[in-house]
């Protein structure tokens, strides 16, 4: 419910009108049609044509089913035999990503999003090294990216937060004063609060540290991440090789005792204070690759940021 709720007010903020009345009609007249046909439709390479506005419901659904085909691909089987149902299922929901990002990037392009929103950004990207804007194949890529990485995971952290919340009384008393202290909860003297700004995001100082604390216990992709050595490298008391795999194990470093003070409480002060340089660290980890990556934990963190103020009125 909250990831949809984030994703339709982002979505709707970039593309703000509603399908052309040819086009309603089209859709209209299509919505009955088989999964058949909706597959010929996915392996287009011009999208559906129907405008990606009020389609956020959509999105969420078609990208659940590609993770779950994406997951089944894990499965050696899955990749041999391409027969398979989960190959056939990765092609499919695959292909209906690919439309619904082609129909937004056609609606960007023909409709320019507010100069705020993601897209307009999107757009305004240059190459580094020629100063030429992106290419569309590369837009595209970027927004199926950050689709896929910047909201779910958004709100699996929101989720983890309110419960940590509910759980330790102090704490939410205490963000509720912050967020008080700003006009941004609802209180006996002030029943209505503040439209929450981009500006307060900044001072919201503990509200950042119950939110990195929450990220540390429960980390969303638990298992971490890969990175490939591109020369020899030493690492600790390991040599490797050019070309070798390695998995830094975010839930491990965020419990690590070598790293942190009574590893498995709940201890926002500990961001605040500053817990010597692990915080730190282990808060770089997941930018270090920048690019796509450093791209959607910022757009994550900026929206359960926004997410779990505005949330703060309930509690």
């Amino acid at each position: 419910v909250i990831g949809m709720a984030a994703f339709n007010r982002d979505l709707e903020a970039t593309v703000r009108r509603p399908p052309p009345p040819q086009q309603q009609q089209q859709q209209d007249s299509t919505a009955g049609a088989s999964n058949s046909s909706e597959a010929m439709s996915s392996s287009s390479s011009s999208g559906s044509g129907r405008g990606i506005a009020g389609r956020g419901a959509e999105v969420v659904e078609v990208m659940r089913h590609l993770v779950v085909a994406m997951q089944s691909r894990n499965n050696p089987l899955d990749r041999w035999f391409p027969w398979r149902k989960a190959y056939r299922d990765l092609r499919y929901w695959g292909g209906r990503m690919s439309d619904l990002v082609l129909d937004l990037t056609a609606d960007m392009e023909a409709h320019p999003p507010p100069p705020h929103s993601l897209g307009a950004h999107m757009l305004a990207c240059k190459e580094q090294h020629t100063g030429l804007p992106l290419e569309r194949l590369q837009v595209m890529t970027e927004l199926g990216v950050l689709w896929g990485a910047g909201f779910e995971t958004t709100a699996h952290t929101i989720c983890w937060t309110l419960l940590l919340l509910a759980s330790h009384p102090a704490v939410e008393a205490r963000l509720l004063a912050e967020l008080s202290s700003l006009g941004l909860a609802a209180t006996p003297d002030s029943p209505q609060p503040a439209q929450l700004k981009w500006e307060h995001l900044a001072q919201l100082r503990y509200l950042s540290a119950v939110i990195n604390e929450s990220m540390r216990l429960y980390p969303v992709v638990s298992s971490g991440t890969i990175r490939i050595t591109h020369k020899p490298m030493q690492l600790g008391p390991y040599s490797l090789p050019a070309g070798q795999p390695v998995l830094i194990p975010f839930f491990s470093i965020h419990r690590s005792p070598k790293l942190w003070d009574d590893p498995d409480a709940f201890k926002p002060e500990r961001w605040l204070a500053g817990e010597a340089a692990a915080a730190a660290a282990a808060a770089s980890v997941g930018d270090a690759s920048g690019g796509a990556d450093a791209a959607e934990a910022s757009v994550g963190t900026a929206g359960t940021k926004s997410t779990a103020a505005a949330a703060g009125v309930a509690l």
